[in-house]
């Protein structure tokens, strides 16, 4: 009798054990939603709009990262939350654009009080750096949320032709006024070719001195080589006007088909 209370003993604190052990499994995983995700590379993502996003964080240290994406210029509301560890603790926002470079932050509310940042973005690629206001308060948990849900999409193919039209578009704006200032250099130049060619012509049907020949000759290939220069400089402005119409159109289509 006493060796089978000792063997029940001994059982039910296994038992225990693996209840315990189990638990504090739970617990870890619970915490680790998107992980790893503690860096711009390995952001979870993308986000969809109109989601509520929970996740905790597993160290003092831990800095959690998302990526997301918006179709177009909005309104944006942002919104997070401290939902669980400690009351006075908050998580720490910050938004970065395609680059990692700062936007704005805002400090989500503490256990369930839900803190806003309300902002007006341009459509692309933008990032969410978190991480815990107090670092001592290990497995402190919280949610995030983007809204309006219209203006985000979840689709990688998407966002990402979404930012190569953006980035493609202003720069074809700038080759294009590039072109059209090279065209006015390149009308002037004509011009100063015809003249120079007419007043050698014209020296010649006078039967000008052969000085004033040489000099008329040497302005004439002056004037030829300095409009050669801007008709090729002009000419690698229209292959580079291609290239991003190409690149542009790519995007059109891939929005197109995806978004």
């Amino acid at each position: 009798m006493v060796w089978e209370r000792a063997g029940i003993r001994a059982a039910g604190l296994l038992a225990l054990s693996l209840i315990f052990a189990l638990s504090i499994t739970a617990l870890a995983g619970a915490a680790a939603e998107f992980e790893p995700n503690d860096s711009r590379e390995t952001a979870a993502g993308p986000l969809a709009g109109g989601t509520d996003y929970a996740a905790g964080f597993e160290t003092n240290n831990d800095v959690d990262w998302y990526v997301f994406y918006l179709r177009a210029y909005s309104q944006m509301d942002f919104s997070a939350a401290n939902t669980a560890g400690c009351s006075y603790s908050e998580p720490y926002i910050r938004l970065l654009d395609k680059d990692g470079k700062f936007v704005e932050s805002f400090y989500g509310g503490e256990i369930n009080q839900v803190n806003h940042l309300r902002t007006t973005l341009a459509a692309g690629r933008y990032y969410f750096e978190i991480s815990d206001s107090s670092s001592s308060c290990v497995g402190d948990r919280y949610k995030i949320r983007i809204d309006p849900a219209a203006a985000v999409t979840a689709s990688p193919v998407c966002g990402e032709a979404i930012v190569a039209r953006e980035a493609v578009t202003p720069e074809l704006a700038k080759v294009a006024e590039q072109i059209g200032y090279v065209n006015g250099v390149v009308a002037k130049r004509t011009e100063k070719v015809t003249i120079a060619r007419k007043r050698l012509k014209r020296l010649k049907a006078h039967r000008a001195s052969r000085y004033a020949k040489r000099d008329a000759r040497h302005d004439l290939t002056a004037a030829q080589v300095s409009l050669a220069k801007i008709l090729e400089k002009r000419a690698s402005f229209e292959a580079l006007n291609g290239q991003l119409t190409a690149s542009l159109n790519t995007a059109n289509v891939q929005i197109t088909s995806a978004c």
